[in-house]
């Protein structure tokens, strides 16, 4: 499987750890028996339980990645922008978390048919000089700023949307039927 995955654009890595040599992390993360397989996500660790073979864990690690684009400059942000369709952005300080980036990645997820999505990182803290460093949208999207979901349609035109309320609701309604959306300056 990991010389599989290895080959993806961009390249998926797995990782093989002998447990018996690594006992402290093995013990970390409570491996008591072998062969364990075990999914590292956004900072949290599960137990897979899927199918053992080549292509089982090639097709559940495929169908598990982030269903969104990340934009990491104004270059790939044209081109994204740029390809037919409907375009919803999430524009997020870095590190993305809080309801409104898990709405976005289970949006992204359940709605990859009715429109591509990206995401923006605007700025990761630097603790040192204890504000964000510029990685700004603003300076491409007139009124954009973090956090915030944009829905571009097919004409070029940017919108916000509102996102009261249950989070994911709120941003299927902008992306299905427009409901919602307020169209930035």
């Amino acid at each position: 499987a990991a010389q599989i995955l290895e080959k993806d654009a961009p390249p998926i890595r797995i990782a093989k750890l002998d447990a018996d040599a690594h006992s402290e992390l093995a013990g970390r993360f409570d491996v008591q028996g072998y062969p364990t397989i075990k999914v590292f996500r956004s900072g949290s660790v599960e137990e897979y339980n899927g199918p053992r073979e080549t292509q089982g864990i090639v097709d559940f690690v495929r169908s598990n990645l982030p269903a969104h684009t990340t934009l990491a400059d104004k270059k790939e942000y044209d081109a994204f922008v740029k390809e037919a369709g409907k375009k919803v952005i999430g524009v997020f300080r870095v590190p993305a978390k809080g309801a409104v980036s898990t709405a976005f990645a289970n949006a992204a997820r359940t709605l990859k048919k009715e429109a591509t999505f990206g995401l923006w990182a605007d700025g990761k803290y630097d603790a040192k000089a204890k504000a964000y460093a510029k990685h700004n949208i603003e300076s491409i999207v007139k009124g954009a700023k973090a956090p915030m979901i944009l829905v571009v349609d097919n004409k070029g035109v940017f919108s916000k949307c509102s996102l009261s309320g249950d989070k994911l609701a709120a941003i299927t309604k902008c992306v299905t039927d427009g409901e919602g959306l307020t169209k930035l300056a």
